[in-house]
């Protein structure tokens, strides 16, 4: 009898193995196909899958394999990527790039809030390599310097400023700041929060403006593969 049971439940798991295993290698084989482009610029299928990878990382496996939420994600990391390209263009227009030394600051800082050999085993565990998890990092660092040119020298803030975001946060900043900080590093990270807060407040509009600006094309059935997998 156990085994009249089990037999329909092993041969469902084969089949959707099989089914699994078949859009997986369907994907694999467009991986070199153009997935979003502009002009001359290109982010590839295998481009957009290994950042997939990356990303997976952040949500519990519950969440992954729920079809839906796993949906949201990848239609998220989609529209990251599409803002990623056009930031690409900007970047090689205005010559700006991610030297060896920020990009070294960058990984060092990440890199100690952990035990020796955590991080390394953290990426291994979840079958990410040093080298894809360091080009993503790379792409989000070069992401944040080309937003930082075109918004710092635009964002101001005035005296007024300052007593208004004090006044309507004050709670917050007396409970996140030590009374015995230093006055002086208590402004400077005040100022920073609210350029922070102003330049995501003025980033939508701008990234909308300039996806209009370039001419954006995602290759819908290589999409509706993905999304299907």
């Amino acid at each position: 009898m156990k085994k009249m049971h089990l037999y329909p439940v092993t041969l469902s798991f084969v089949i959707l193995l099989v089914l699994f295993t078949a859009c997986h290698d369907d994907i694999q084989l467009f991986e070199n196909e153009p997935l979003i482009t502009s002009g001359s610029t290109v982010i590839t299928v295998g481009d957009y899958m290994n950042a997939l990878e990356v990303t997976k990382t952040a949500y519990p496996h519950s969440v992954i394999v729920e079809k839906e939420s796993f949906t949201t994600i990848k239609t998220r990391l989609l529209s990251q990527m599409i803002e990623e390209l056009v930031i690409m263009k900007i970047a090689q227009e205005k010559n700006i790039k991610i030297s060896d030394e920020e990009f070294k600051t960058a990984l060092d800082d990440i890199k100690k809030d952990y035990p020796e050999g955590v991080f390394e085993e953290m990426l291994l565990e979840n079958a990410i390599t040093n080298h894809l998890w360091e080009t993503r990092l790379r792409n989000r660092l070069l992401m944040q310097k080309v937003q930082d040119a075109e918004f710092d020298s635009k964002i101001s803030i005035s005296p007024e400023n300052m007593k208004e975001y004090y006044e309507k946060n004050a709670k917050d900043i007396e409970s996140e700041f030590d009374e015995e900080q230093d006055e002086g590093d208590v402004y400077d990270r005040i100022i920073k929060r609210m350029r922070m807060e102003k330049k995501q407040g003025a980033y939508q509009t701008w990234i909308d403006q300039k996806k209009a600006d370039y001419s954006i094309e995602v290759n819908q059935k290589i999409w509706e593969k993905i999304l299907g997998s």
